[in-house]
């Protein structure tokens, strides 16, 4: 943890270690316990540590192997460190050293590339075969840890983040029209391209093995949901929920200094806050203390959670640091996505730094969030789309009754038409249908793919179609925009000093709540069934019962007069009229602030914005070495 980077040379030629040197100090900020190298032949690797666990103060990396055979550079952490040990103990391994780093070396010379079916945590990790010159690469199941790579047949490169392999001589700089075309129409489909062509991202769930016969790139995870568990109780399922999200937090509490937890004001981070609290209590948190922290709102905006988080804090009997949100103008975002060469954060994104920045400057080195609880949990009633694909009317009119009961005659007919019917439609029809099922925010989503160009709407197009999981919580957990969000969040927080860290996204409680029938997902007026009644023992009734959710928007709005005045600014320069047609563009104006649209219109703002930036570099870049070439 947490920086590595590595050039690979096939082609029989010599790995400039000033190149990977050059990489890491890049990302120095990132690795404040130090920064080593490893060359061999054709070979040279970095890595860089932010030690977040009492094991990781053993841990030195790059790490060879006891023959010398295999050398291993890793951004991760092992969260079954304690079933891996014993197992690989019991095979007879020996373990010289309590490391993460090593666990995973001694595994890999056990299983080999099967390896990572007993690994869970989230890492980026590469370890090169000296022998064979053959790298093997993975990354964890649901894309926390990034993974940026180059390859042109004779040297793969890669680094855990995209500039340092930007400014690597021999990689072009030609910026990805399309991958700007799927932000531009909010149709992400992508999980391993960037915003520059040649530059990839290694796709979560992913393992990749180089060598001179070039790359060959597969899954590793996966989780037969097709197979139910013998139906449960309502009460056995809210007790074996309690019991994985608990043991999730415990292991994804390890550290050698005090953790850090965000609470918002959700029933996500509140729950594991309160979690972690009870552990604390019990003698059980494997951390020497534990922090909260809240965003701080004036009382007025619709993003104040204030009185929530206070309310979790009264009944733990618990003090919870509250932070104002960081806000940042428009020049520090232009300022960083130039510095990064990569999309600029969003601005709702950039709120919580300041909570990474308290949490580390009062010695935490871990930071628990509540993300992953709305994509495996609030999935919508799949229920009623699943009974109409297999033609089952009498499923189908149960779930009917069985809504009802909850939410009333009207609220379950409603529910039948947007979660059954709409759901099996062809899209043509689904956006006929949708302003008359009320779906304003999805409403505003097909009306501003209206400010498209020609040229982007074509690009759009020929886009690789979005992989298709069946089952809708690993679908949403997937989502490619999901996790490019995720990859920034932690950039932005290891450059704060903290490592993320998401119990929600524990691979046991995942397969469990994957394979829950939907209705305890989701049951008559509330979403998160499950969750809320095994968190009604811990968290004030008001939370528990709570339908609502902050709005964030107020961050894109503040924005939103600078945004307007650097694109009219940078019309020419930045290209926008290849991206969009600006008369479309200028009415944008008319639906700001509007709730109609669910905050599309600044959404889209902002992401003309990101986009035009890195055109504009883009150019800039063929400018210079035009000027360079005469």
């Amino acid at each position: 943890m947490s920086i590595i980077a590595g050039i690979l040379h096939f082609d029989g030629g010599p790995a400039e270690r000033s190149h990977v040197e050059a990489m890491t100090s890049w990302m120095a900020e990132r690795a404040p316990d130090g920064i080593s190298h490893w060359q061999g032949s054709g070979a040279a690797l970095g890595a860089g540590l932010l030690r977040t666990t009492p094991e990781s103060l053993e841990e030195a990396q790059p790490m060879t192997s006891e023959n010398g055979n295999l050398v291993l550079v890793m951004d991760g952490r092992v969260d079954n460190w304690e079933d891996l040990r014993a197992s690989l103990l019991e095979s007879g391994k020996t373990l010289r050293t309590r490391s993460d780093a090593k666990l995973v070396l001694r595994a890999y010379e056990h299983w080999g590339e099967d390896c990572l079916d007993h690994i869970d945590g989230d890492f980026s990790l590469v370890i090169w075969d000296v022998r064979n010159h053959r790298a093997f690469c993975a990354r964890d199941r649901f894309g926390v840890k990034p993974f940026y790579y180059h390859c042109d047949g004779k040297v793969f490169s890669f680094a855990t983040e995209l500039r340092p392999l930007l400014d690597l001589p021999w990689v072009p700089k030609v910026f990805n029209e399309g991958m700007a075309a799927e932000f531009l129409g909010a149709n992400w489909s992508s999980v391993d391209e960037t915003f520059w062509q040649g530059i990839m991202r290694l796709p979560p769930n992913t393992r990749m093995t180089v060598d001179a016969k070039g790359r060959s790139i597969e899954s590793y995870w996966h989780p037969d949901v097709t197979i139910h568990d013998p139906p449960l109780s309502d009460e056995d399922y809210v007790t074996r929920y309690r019991k994985l999200l608990t043991d999730a937090v415990r292991r994804l509490s390890r550290s050698h200094k005090p953790v850090a937890c965000e609470v918002s004001g959700g029933l996500d981070s509140s729950a594991v806050f309160a979690l972690a609290e009870h552990l604390r209590r019990d003698g059980k948190l494997p951390a020497p203390g534990l922090q909260g922290y809240t965003l701080y709102f004036d009382p007025q905006s619709e993003a104040n959670d204030l009185p929530y988080a206070r309310a979790v804090g009264e009944l733990l009997g618990r003090s919870i640091a509250e932070i104002k949100p960081t806000v940042r103008p428009l020049s520090w975002s232009k300022a960083l996505a130039e510095r990064e060469a990569d999309f600029p954060s969003y601005p709702n994104g950039i709120m919580g730094l300041g909570i990474r920045q308290s949490a580390a400057s009062h010695g935490a080195r871990a930071l628990l969030a509540g993300i992953g609880a709305d994509e495996q949990l609030s999935s919508g009633r799949t229920y009623y789309a699943d009974a109409l694909r297999r033609l089952d009317f009498r499923e189908f009119l149960g779930a009917i009754r069985g809504d009802a009961a909850e939410a009333g005659l009207g609220r379950a007919l409603y529910w039948s038409l947007r979660h059954g019917v709409y759901r099996i439609l062809p899209e043509s029809v689904r956006k006929t249908l949708t302003p008359l099922l009320h779906l304003r925010w999805l409403e505003g989503r097909y009306r501003y793919r209206k400010w498209l160009s020609v040229t982007t709407r074509s690009l759009l197009e020929r886009r690789p179609a979005l992989i298709v999981i069946a089952n809708e919580p690993l679908a949403s957990l997937l989502h490619p925009y999901g996790v490019w969000a995720r990859e920034k969040e932690n950039q932005m927080a290891e450059r704060a000093g903290v490592e993320l860290r998401y119990p929600f996204f524990d691979r046991r409680l995942i397969e469990f709540t994957a394979r829950m029938p939907a209705n305890q997902r989701i049951r008559g007026q509330f979403n998160k069934y499950v969750h809320r009644k095994a968190m009604a023992m811990i968290l004030p009734s008001e939370l528990c019962n709570r339908q609502d959710k902050a709005n964030f928007m107020g961050a894109f709005q503040k924005a939103m007069p600078d945004i307007i005045t650097w694109l009219a600014q940078n019309r020419e320069a930045a290209h926008i009229d290849d991206f969009v047609c600006w008369e479309e563009l200028k009415k944008t104006s008319k639906h700001l602030q509007s709730k109609d649209f669910g905050g599309w219109p600044e959404f889209m703002l902002w992401t003309i914005f990101g986009c035009g930036l890195l055109a504009r570099q883009h150019l800039a870049s063929q400018e210079y070495d035009t000027k360079s070439m005469e």
